[in-house]
Order: C-alpha cells, then sequence, then structure tokens
C-alpha cells in the first residue's frame, strides 16, 4: 500500500513498549520547511533500531510455557453463607458475637474455583483427622 502524498509506503509504528535511543524533537517538525508528514518520518528515522522492544516478551508471555495445564494451581472455596450488615454494625461487631448467615445445616453449599461457581456440596467431616470437606451433589456446566 502506497502513501498517497509522496509515493511512499506507509509508516509503521514502533512496537508497543518499544524503547529508543533519542527522544523526539518537536521543534525539529515544527521549525522544518518540509511536509509536517515528511518531519515526522525524518524524526523517526534518527531514533535507529530500539534498545528494547517489550512486544517480544508480550508475545512470549502469552505462549504456553510448557507446564501442563493440569499443573496450574486454582483456588476452590466452599461458601456455606453470606449475611449483610451495615458498616455500623461491622464496625461494632466484638469477641463471641454470632454472625447469622442465610443458610440452615444441611443447606447446600456453592462451590467456587477461582470466583466462579462450579457446583454445590454438602458439608462432611472427617472425624479422624479433626476436619470437614465438602461432598459434591452437584456439577455446573456451562
Amino acid at each position: 500500500m502506497m502513501d498517497s502524498s509522496d509515493g511512499t509506503a506507509p509508516f509503521s509504528w514502533p512496537a508497543v513498549g518499544a524503547s529508543f535511543n533519542q527522544p523526539y524533537r518537536v521543534e525539529h517538525a515544527l521549525n522544518s520547511p518540509m511536509s509536517e508528514r515528511q518531519a515526522v518520518r525524518a524524526q523517526l528515522a534518527d531514533w535507529g533500531q530500539p534498545v528494547h522492544d517489550n512486544s517480544r516478551a508480550l508475545v512470549a508471555s502469552q505462549q504456553p510455557s510448557g507446564k501442563h495445564f493440569d499443573e496450574i494451581p486454582l483456588t476452590m472455596e466452599v461458601v456455606i453463607g453470606q449475611a449483610q450488615v451495615p458498616v455500623s454494625a461491622l464496625m461494632a461487631l466484638t469477641k463471641d458475637q454470632v454472625v447469622l448467615l442465610n443458610k440452615r445445616f444441611g443447606d447446600p453449599v456453592e462451590i467456587r474455583v477461582n470466583g466462579q461457581t462450579i457446583g454445590r456440596g454438602e458439608i462432611v467431616s472427617d472425624n479422624d483427622d479433626n476436619v470437614i470437606g465438602v461432598k459434591l451433589t452437584e456439577v455446573l456446566r456451562s
């Protein structure tokens, strides 16, 4: 594709994140008898090659790193309930106070991965290790 004003190919801007050896000099473009487009082209020609080109790093960071996707850590949360409280009540909370949630014992809990709901389940306990867990009762598909 040719530029209609001077018969040259259109100028392509440097890559995003590239830095150059010289700052852009506005006075060169303003005090020159040549057209503004020619002045900009002349200034850009003076810049030379980028000192560092971040665009390559961007492209490289978007490529798979060689790790298997099944090794990427995810955060799983189990939400047992919610409560809406005004700021004044929140500020007045003290030790041993009970905050009532919008669920009852036995109600399904919400299972989230990275903030997205993926299913529902019920709370279970492991008496041997004295820990709690969640038994999946529903898996949501998108």
